[in-house]
């Protein structure tokens, strides 16, 4: 009989347990438990490390790994809880929650990409709503799944690489190596990415993130009595000192401290746990409690956002914190109890393996049914549903103030027009909006979620005749962080402006950050080859009571104190970068709806709302409504004329 290498590890359970409630605490209270993210990068260890000893016992056992027995069990593993928890929660929204267009849009394309395995690559593509570090209000209940999503990509290529390298090798002695070898290449290249500023090297996305899930995959086949022996111990050693390296080289070109370091010192702790575990004392690897933790995270995993999500809702204080904590144990334990067992179900197993026996097909006529139907978006198929299920099922939602909400989101449709030929994920590709063959005239607008409002302002001038826009991050312009996408606009709006011989004019809309750099922005801007460049003047209000602070019905017609001082600072740095460069403009709305300091988000005399939420975005209906009044301004600068 074989000796038995593949040996189920409690103290990997346990291990969970400690990931699973970091995360628990920094979702509850970033600003007391500001380390807890790295709670999820453990889980990426632990992943590599448990997905790379399943492989290998099986192709240990069975002399073979099969495709669709690997993939049928990680379904099975994956989906029901989260199958589950997205329909529950997603009904819940639909009673509970004073939502509109935008808020229950988000929240079902969420709610969609996280059941696709996708949601980390949609967060980053609207990363203005989804900045993981800055979500107010535990806003985004499923924010948690990218994680999973980084996870589920990294289960389906992971596998494929392995079977292909040990299918070409049949001797297990030069599979091994190769297999190592190739392993640490992608980790240092990987980790390589992770430690640059690269675009790729973004929190949400799997490219820097890989290097945890194969630094688990390596720590288990050189740790592991089977593989090792194959391997050889030299392999293993020049493979460490190649990623010390690359690690001090991180070290020393890093001059601030932020994230990434502490991300790092949680994989070494980590490493170490797993490799000297024995070392501690017994109740951090023979804790019966956090054993039953940790082989409940995964359920805890996936309730635990939306639980502090609606307790937020309807709690305050000492409630909330109990209410977040109980409900998640509640629902957790649930899952775990009567939900994960289902893996186990041979029925239920049949009827994946037939399922994924026919998913290329089903693929193939997915794609055929877009290709040959030139007109079918899927962007703008998903919104139309998320729009259709809010009309649909208003009826059911028990908070009386939806609709009115309703009535304050419907910027984006307009916005989802310009949309229509931007279905990737890369923010900063240009796109167009309106064009008008016969005129050589050209209307560039950049900026954030602030810029794509302002489309509907333009939208609705007869005098554009050709606009184009283009995503640029307020983040560019901050004194704090050195990460720049402006040489993308840059690049992009050069290659446009080329077929326009008329006049041009670039619009800057941004949502200008507190610590805004005004040095960059006039670099930016000087480099820009146009005759009119407008800058639209923040309109940031300051709540003054707790009614206009929440997205509620209180809110539609609350009032608010405006920032006169920030507006002003503005007007003033800018009217110094025009003193170099004529051609810049301010445009400033906020007079349509502040008399004096006083904000009005609802203005009785005409019926309308200003704002989709808290003073931030205008409603379509108020851009339309301000539109003339742009056209008049435009009228007036003298380039422009």
């Amino acid at each position: 009989m074989k000796k038995n290498f593949f040996i189920y590890q409690d103290h990997l359970d346990i291990l969970r347990a400690l990931a699973v409630l970091l995360v628990f605490l920094f979702h509850i209270n970033k600003e007391i438990f500001s380390f807890g993210y790295v709670g999820v990068d453990v889980f990426f260890v632990i992943s590599g490390y448990v997905i790379t000893q399943s492989l290998i016992q099986k192709k240990y056992i069975s002399k073979e790994i099969s495709f669709l027995e690997f993939y049928t069990k990680r379904i099975l593993r994956l989906f029901p809880s989260l199958l589950v928890m997205i329909i529950l929660f997603f009904t819940l929204y639909l009673i509970l929650v004073n939502y509109g267009d935008m808020q229950l849009q988000l929240n079902f394309k969420s709610s969609l990409y996280s059941l696709l395995g996708i949601s980390n690559f949609y967060f980053f593509s609207n990363i203005g709503s989804f900045d993981y570090f800055n979500i107010n209000n535990y806003s985004a209940p499923l924010i948690h799944t990218w994680s999973l999503g980084v996870e589920e990509q990294f289960y389906f290529i992971y596998p494929l690489f392995v079977i292909s390298i040990f299918y070409v090798i049949n001797k297990n002695k030069s599979s091994f190596k190769l297999l190592f070898i190739i392993l640490s290449s992608m980790q240092l290249l990987s980790f390589y990415i992770f430690a640059n500023s690269f675009n790729i090297s973004h929190f949400y996305l799997p490219f820097s993130r890989a290097w945890e899930l194969l630094t688990g995959c390596l720590l288990f086949l050189s740790t592991n009595i089977y593989t090792r022996q194959f391997i050889g111990k030299k392999i293993i050693f020049y493979s460490l000192i190649f990623f010390s390296l690359l690690f001090l080289y991180f070290v020393f070109l890093n001059n601030e401290f932020n994230e990434k370091y502490l991300i790092l010192l949680s994989i070494f702790l980590t490493i170490f746990y797993i490799l000297f575990y024995k070392k501690f004392l017994k109740i951090f690897y023979q804790n019966n409690l956090l054993l039953h933790v940790g082989k409940a995270s995964y359920s805890i995993y996936l309730w635990h956002m939306p639980v502090i999500f609606f307790s937020n809702l309807y709690l305050k204080s000492y409630f909330f914190y109990a209410a977040s904590i109980f409900f998640t144990i509640i629902f957790s334990y649930s899952s775990y109890t009567f939900v994960e067992p289902l893996r186990y179900n041979k029925f239920l197993k049949e009827k994946i393996n037939l399922f994924l026996k026919i998913v290329p097909f089903i693929f193939i006529i997915f794609l055929f049914l877009i290709v040959s139907n030139k007109d079918f978006k899927f962007r703008n198929f998903l919104y139309n549903t998320a729009v259709s299920i809010n009309k649909n099922f208003l009826f059911i939602n028990i908070n009386r103030g939806v609709k009115k909400n309703r009535l304050t989101t419907k910027w984006e449709l307009s916005v989802d027009k310009c949309k229509n030929n931007h279905e990737i994920f890369y923010r900063t590709k240009y796109l167009n909006c309106i064009k008008n063959e016969d005129s050589k005239e050209l209307f560039y607008l950049m900026g954030d979620s602030y810029a794509e409002h302002f489309i509907n302002v333009l939208a609705a001038n007869d005098e554009i005749k050709n606009l184009y826009f283009a995503r640029l991050e307020n983040q560019n312009f901050s004194s704090t962080m050195n990460a720049s996408t402006t040489k993308y606009v840059k690049n992009n709006y050069n290659k446009i402006q080329k077929e326009f011989d008329g006049k041009k004019t670039i619009i800057i809309s941004i949502s200008y950050p507190k610590n805004l750099d005004y040095r960059k922005l006039e670099d930016f801007v000087v480099s820009l080859e146009a005759e009119n460049i407008i800058f639209i003047s923040p309109h940031l209000v300051k709540p003054y009571d707790d009614k206009c602070k929440d997205s509620d019905s209180n809110f539609q017609i609350c009032y608010s104190n405006k920032d006169e001082k920030n507006i002003a600072n503005f007007k003033s740095k800018i009217n110094l970068i025009k003193d170099s460069n004529q051609n810049i403009d301010i445009y400033d709305f906020t007079n349509f709806f502040c008399n004096l300091n006083i904000c009005s988000n609802y203005l009785k005399k005409i019926d309308l709302y200003v704002f989709i939420d808290n003073f931030s975005h205008i409603t379509k209906e108020f851009a339309e409504f301000i539109s003339p009044d742009f056209k008049i301004f435009l009228k007036s600068i003298k380039s422009y004329n």
